[in-house]
Parts: C-alpha cells; structure tokens; sequence
C-alpha cells in the first residue's frame, strides 16, 4: 500500500505491504512479524558488516560490508513517530545505547524505489548545524511484515517542520529571517553536500526543520531514503526535471536544489504554495509560457529585496542559474546584475493544436506528448515542418525534425508512431525527458523508472521498449553540447539493449534491471524477503533455505541468476543454455550444479552441507545415467560422503567423472556383447525346437551311432576274453 500524501507527510496505511516479496513460508531461519516484536538491534554482538537479530543477540543474515553498523542503537516499533514518515519510509523511535539521553529516530525504508545507500556511505556521521545527521545505517527485519529492510537512523531534528504540509501556512517569513535562518543555513549545508558530491533532491518547506534555538537557523531533512526527485512535488523541479514521472527523474545536479531553494524562498516569503491553485500539468505549461519565475510568482506580492536571488535562482536555464557563490554574494550585501529569463523563441505566428495556440516549439512539444493521436496527424500531414520553418523561423529545427521522423521509420522495435513521436519531442524539446507510450524519463533516470515498474507491475514494457529503440541514444545527440558522462551513458544503453536482445537464463529485463541498478538487492521470490545485496550473501541465505523442509523445488530462478551475474558470478553461456535445458534433465541437473559450485567459489563460502544435500536428491537423473546398478550405487554412497564436506564442486567432479564415465560405458559394451552371444546362442536352440522332425533325426543319428559304438565296444570285449 502506498501511504496518501499532503506534501512530505504521510498517513500510514494499515499493513505495510509492499516488500520484495511477503515471507511465504515458515522455516528455522525465517523471521516473522511476531519474531520482530520488541526491540530491533542495529548491531548489538554483530561484528561489523553482519546485521544483529531481533533479540539484539547476534547475527541473522550476513550484510555488505556497507551496511556495517556499530553495537549502539534500537529500533522500538512500538513506538511510531508518524509526524516524521516520508513517502517511501516508516518512522520509529530509536534508543542509542551509549548515550540514552540522546534524542534518535529510524526510517524503515519501503516501497518500490531504492533508498541511496551510496549517498548514505557518503554522508553517515556527518556532524553539520544545517543538516539532519545521520548516525548510521543497515538491514533489519521489518517490524511490520519481517521482511528485511533498509533502516537509517538519524538525530531527532530540534524542532517542527518549517510546514507541516504544502496547504498549511502560519504567515510569510520576514526578509531578514528568511535570509539568516533559511538562506544562510542552506547554503552551508549544500556547501557541504557539494564537497561530497551529493545532490539533495529534496528541499521543499516540508522537509525543512526549526531549531528550538531559531537563531541557529533551519536544518534540511533527510535525502537518503528515496531516489533524489521521487518524493519532491513538481513545483517545486525545474521545467524538464519536472515532466519526468517521479521515479524516473534520475540524479539530478546541484543547480536543481537552487532551483528548489529559489521556489522555497518565494513559498515562505509570499506564505503561499507556489502550486496551491494548479495540478502538474497547469503548472508545467504556465513554466514553459512565461518561465519560472513569472509563472509562479503571478499574483503574489514578492518583496522588492527578494527579487534579485528569486530571478537567479529561477533561471529555467541550469547554465544561468544563480550557483552557490551567487547566493553566498548577495547575502553579504553585493549585489549582482539582474537576470532576465529568457523564453524559448517565440515564433512570429502560432500553431493551433487542440485548440490551442502554441507560440514555442517546447510548449507544443509538451501538448503534443499529452495527445499522442492527434500530434501523429499533425506530424503525418506535414503541418509540423511546415510551421517550424515559416512560423517559427528555424530551418535548422525544422530539418533535425524530418531527420528524427526518417530515422524513425526503419527503427528496430516498437510501433514506427511511438517511435517517431518520441524522436520528434526529443528534437523540440532536447532538454526535456523522453516521453514514449505515456512514461517520461530522463536517460539517467530509467533504471530506477524500470525497478519502479517491474515492483508496481506496470510500465515495464514501455521502459524496455524505450532501451530497445535507442532513445536513450538519440537523445544525447539532440543535446547542444556534449558532456563526459554522456559517454557513459552510451555504453550503458548500448550494453542494456544487447542484454534485453537475448531472452535465455541470466538476460533479458531481470539482468537490465540489475545491471541499471547496480545496488538493488536480489527480488527473487526465492529469497522470500531477504536483502541478499552480494554473492556472499546470496550463498548463505540459499545455503538457509535448503536446510528447510518445504524448500522450494528448484533452487534458483531468472533473478538470481541475472543477479549473480551482475555482481561477478562470471557464469558461462553453455551452463545458463544447459540450466534452461528442461527437455534434457541430465544437462539441466549438471549445470544447475555447477551453477552453484561457482558461486560458492566467487563468494569464498568454504561448506554448504545443506545445498549439497539438496543437491545429492536434486541430481538424481545424473545418476540415473550411469548403467552399472553397482556403481550408482556406489556414487550414490560417494555423494552422501561428499555432502559431509560442504563443497558443491566436489559433488559436481564425481558426476562428470570422464574415468567413471568411460568405465561405465566400456562395461556397458562388454555386457552388451555377452549378451549378443547369449542372445545367438538362445535363437539357435529356439530355432531346432521351431522343427521337430529334423530335431529328431539328429537324436536318432546321434543314438544311433552310440549304440553301435556300444556294440562294437562288447564285440572285441568278447574276442579278447575268446583270445585269452
């Protein structure tokens, strides 16, 4: 259930229960929400990089040496802070246990979007006045479902949120106190964030906290429990970020937080909601009619001082935006050269479309992508170049667009409409998101647009088919300039269309997914709710559920593999088509073997008793294949010795055994020839016994000439007795 929203403050929903996957079944190592009742340990007895069980008295699971955590805090689930939810994370008192005066609370991470563990690295244990510290981070069981989540846990800031919603408001904020206790502040702590190459991605008023002492000034709130842009209303993004669907916003750069910072200032200065009156789609076109700054302070009685840092800090344009050495200028009193924003050109006689006149090519673009039907008549009848070359006057617009709808009719993959649609809003818009089939993603944003997608079961085809017919390519060549981490870029894409090329074992979306999202844990039902993050971790938990008695039946799926490969597994093309082989069982139980032995290698786990053990019943038609009733007999006697030993290759040797093999065959075609012969042999005495008559001539014959041997014999008995 995703919790209803007013601003950053959310009510929670009954039954958190969007996971990875809810524990479907019991098990010596499952933990259940009942297990989970009382106090959850972030450390505890747990060395560091291990995650300390429910009871705080050890470790369960084995975590990434970046969720390492210290024997210090507790989680009490029974005690809620509501007031401190965010959209994707649960609030929850926390108890340090070297400083029990100390003020603490924990987010729960959840929902389909990824909290920023790197981010989280970067700035754990941070002491700065104007940022909300967090003490520390790992993976503990959820106490609402026991599935194992992210927890984070911060310092209780001193005081209320700035707002406690986007439509509550106590008054506009006086200019000096605005820029004392919010501006100044603020520019430190984005000061700070920058030397660390972290982009916020969530200043708005509502995750904005007082300090009991106001001439400390304000503290910005958390930014490490969802994707930068996820939870941060439109209003406050720039334009192009703006029209981005929430989970496909990408990372974002510095200068999108002075953006926000500028509509933050005009919000408390004017003690309006820049958006109050307008949905995101009204907003949006008013932004690309007019420009920020006079769109959203339309009607408002902005204070003549707060002009100047409003204008340059609402630059649509990120290259004339005010940086922080603006801002930190003009609050030491220097005044800066009035920034004008300038609109998209304007053409010299507008489009109708809808019904509506367009005077800029960015403002149709965006009325186009909302009527994808009608835009493709408008484009199909030619009124389009028609327009961009003698209405808006730019030759050089109108050929870029007839070089995107050509390049759009041979394109591979999808509907040529889509394509060329897409292609076409790129060339219009270039700094805007690509918009195909009803998402809009910026290129840096898909990864996270697709987890998002595949965990909400919708949108996941259009993302892929987005990767499919390079869209995210021709975007960067629309671009004015060109920039280092478009290269990067390039070969991202370039590798997640071959991977989403090849449908077998370990590609296709599960390894597009992983390889977008190189921190995502492992969503394979399988692992039913653990947060596997490395092979070492996924070993040990597969090693967890094969000592259960209702395992599943096989012991990994297309995520786990896909996964495994994303992070080193190294797994050859000739086992994942052999594991997929389930019209050949001997080479699908071989190679599901050998699947495992090598992970068991990459990830360094010296025994798994329990997965040989599953292994020795799982690879039974490899046995099966031996002739000799006596040496599958004695194999199956060899593997029970081998589990003992925990090594998965060992097993995987013995039954790929060439001696064994070609003893087994050798002693086969000996057996088969003695059984030729035996064979002959029988159709022969079966063929006289097929006749009677020549069967009893022979008999005669032979008797016969016994019988006259016999005569014969008595004949000279008698002359010699005679002669004597």
């Amino acid at each position: 259930h995703r919790p209803t929203v007013a601003g950053d403050v959310v009510h929670r929903p009954q039954d958190d229960a969007f996971g990875r996957g809810q524990p479907q079944q019991s098990g010596p190592q499952e933990r259940s929400p009942a297990q989970v009742k009382g106090t959850l340990g972030l450390g505890s007895d747990a060395a560091p990089g291990e995650v300390a069980g429910p009871s705080g008295g050890g470790a369960l699971e084995t975590a990434p040496p970046s969720f390492g955590v210290s024997n210090r805090f507790e989680i009490r689930p029974d005690q809620p802070i509501p007031e401190l939810d965010t959209l994707t994370a649960m609030a929850y008192a926390a108890h340090d246990r070297r400083d029990p005066r100390a003020s603490a609370f924990a987010l729960v991470c959840h929902g389909p979007v990824l909290p920023r563990a790197d981010v989280a690295n970067a700035l754990r244990g941070v002491e700065h006045p104007s940022l909300l510290r967090l003490l520390d981070f790992a993976v503990i069981p959820s106490p609402n479902d026991g599935v194992e989540r992210v927890a984070m846990v911060f310092e209780q800031p001193g005081g209320h949120r700035l707002t406690a919603s986007h439509t509550g408001r106590s008054g506009p904020m006086g200019e000096d106190a605005l820029a004392r206790q919010v501006l100044w502040p603020a520019v430190q702590a984005l000061r700070e964030l920058k030397m660390r190459r972290v982009v916020h991605g969530r200043i708005n008023p509502t995750n904005i906290f007082c300090c009991q002492d106001a001439s400390k000034g304000v503290i910005l709130g958390e930014c490490v429990s969802m994707q930068p842009g996820f939870g941060q209303p439109t209003v406050y993004q720039p334009i192009e970020r703006g029209m981005a669907q929430p989970a496909g916003r990408g990372l974002g750069d510095p200068s999108d937080d002075l953006y926000a910072l500028g509509v933050t200032l005009l919000d408390l200065a004017t003690d309006r909601d820049p958006g109050t009156s307008l949905d995101d789609r009204a907003i949006l076109a008013a932004k690309l009619e007019h420009g920020s700054y006079k769109a959203l302070s339309e009607g408002r009685r902005v204070p003549v001082n707060l002009i100047e840092p409003l204008r340059g800090l609402l630059m649509d344009d990120p290259q004339e935006r005010w940086t922080l050495d603006d801002l930190e200028l003009w609050l030491n009193g220097r005044r800066l050269t009035p920034k004008q924003s300038q609109p998209a050109k304007r053409a010299a006689r507008p489009i109708d479309f809808a019904g509506r006149a367009f005077w800029s090519a960015p403002a149709l673009a965006h009325a186009l992508a909302e009527r994808p039907a009608e835009a493709g008549a408008l484009i199909d009848h030619g009124h389009l170049e028609t327009w961009l070359r003698h209405g808006l006057e730019d030759g050089e617009l109108a050929a870029v667009v007839g070089e995107a709808i050509e390049g759009a009719r041979s394109g591979p993959g999808g509907q040529e409409a889509d394509r060329r649609l897409a292609r076409v809003l790129m060339a219009l818009h270039p700094r805007a998101p690509i918009r195909y089939r009803g998402q809009s993603l910026a290129p840096d944003g898909i990864g996270s647009a697709l987890l998002h997608a595949v965990a909400t079961g919708s949108g996941a085809q259009e993302i892929a088919e987005v990767i499919a017919v390079q869209l995210p390519l021709f975007w960067i060549n629309v671009q004015k300039g060109f920039q280092p981490d478009y290269l990067t870029l390039m070969k991202t894409f370039e590798k997640a269309r071959s991977l989403l090329g090849r449908t077998g074992l370990g590609y296709g979306l599960e390894r597009c997914l992983y390889e977008l999202n190189p921190v995502m844990a492992c969503a394979s039902p399988i692992l039913e709710g653990r947060y596997v993050q490395d092979l070492a971790a996924l070993t040990a938990d597969l090693e967890a559920i094969a000592a259960r008695p209702d395992r599943p039946r096989h012991p990994f799926d297309r995520h786990i593999v896909a996964f495994a490969q994303t992070r080193g597994a190294r797994l050859s093309d000739r086992l994942l088509r052999d594991a997929a082989a389930d019209d050949d069982p001997v080479d699908h139980v071989l190679a599901t073997l050998e699947i495992l032995g090598s992970l068991q290698s990459r990830s360094k786990v010296d025994r798994l008793p329990a997965l040989c053990g599953w292994m020795a019943a799982y690879v039974t038609p490899a046995i099966d294949r031996f002739k000799s009733r006596t040496l599958r007999r004695r194999i199956r006697e060899e593997l029970a010795r081998q589990v003992e030993t925990g090594d998965l290759d060992r097993l995987s040797r013995l039954l790929r055994n060439a001696n064994l093999l070609q003893r087994d065959a050798a002693g086969f075609r000996s057996a088969r020839r003695e059984y030729q012969l035996v064979q002959r042999a029988i159709r022969g005495l079966q063929d006289k016994l097929n006749k009677p008559e020549a069967l009893a001539a022979g008999i005669g014959r032979q008797i016969a000439a016994l019988t006259a041997s016999g005569l014969a014999a008595l004949a000279l008995a008698g002359i010699v007795l005679a002669s004597g």
